[in-house]
């Protein structure tokens, strides 16, 4: 292959390439604006002061909200695992226990000592907090997370609005956990079904059918029962 002949092939795959990401780049838009407008159509349920609504119904979370309706949405199965971050810092992955800073630890601006301030702590402090996120993991390699921000002020970890912020991190966060369990509990039912289609499909039907002869001549089953389960074996 000449040089000239190189080109025009990397020059045909780029533009292939292109036409494909422009064209999967439409599809993930199409997805996102019906799964927004189901969710805000759906009657559903919202928590955190609006800050995430969800149906289960649907199995579809709406976030980011604008003046009318969520600017994002995921269905459940696409939600794998999340992450808090608190000023562009990540605090805690998964499944935790806000309230009482379960695996946060104390470190002075870390969210375990702010989780005491937040929920009862009386000493006066000088700590702020500019941001308090959620990382929403999912199933998308292109774009795989998606940020769901709970406090966005700059705020006193003492005071009252920084306590509600909290409250509602919490809260969503524990809607997370029992989407992430569902879609695990599936996931090994899924993982189990497939394993018995496998074991059922490596089953040699000959083989079976000789087996059952056998008790068909040992008079252990009756004639319509060796037929039927012949039937079976050979998809008839």
């Amino acid at each position: 292959m000449g040089f000239l002949d190189k080109l025009k092939q990397d020059y045909t795959t780029a533009q292939e390439k292109a036409k494909s990401d422009r064209k999967l780049a439409a599809e993930k838009e199409r997805r996102q604006t019906q799964l927004i407008k189901d969710v805000s159509t759906s009657h559903p349920t919202k928590i955190a002061h609006n800050k995430l609504m969800f149906n289960d119904d649907l199995e579809i979370i709406g976030f980011d909200m604008g003046v009318l309706l969520p600017k994002q949405a995921l269905a459940y199965s696409d939600i794998v695992d999340y992450e808090i971050h608190q000023n562009g810092s990540g605090v805690s992955r998964g499944s935790i226990n806000l309230a009482r800073g379960v695996g946060m630890g104390l470190a002075t601006g870390g969210l375990g000592l702010i989780v005491g301030l937040a929920t009862g702590g009386k000493q006066k402090t000088t700590e702020m907090s500019e941001k308090i996120e959620i990382f929403i993991k999912v199933n998308d390699p292109t774009d795989p997370t998606r940020i769901l921000v709970t406090s966005a002020k700059r705020l006193k970890i003492d005071s009252k609005q920084y306590a509600q912020d909290f409250k509602d991190t919490q809260e969503i966060t524990a809607t997370l956990d029992r989407i992430i369990k569902r879609n695990e509990e599936r996931g090994l039912i899924e993982q189990n079904e497939q394993q018995a289609e496998n074991v059922e499909s490596s089953v040699d039907p000959l083989e079976e059918i000789a087996k059952l002869k056998k008790l068909l001549d040992m008079e252990a089953i009756t004639q319509d029962e060796f037929e039927a389960k012949k039937k079976q074996l050979l998809d008839l």
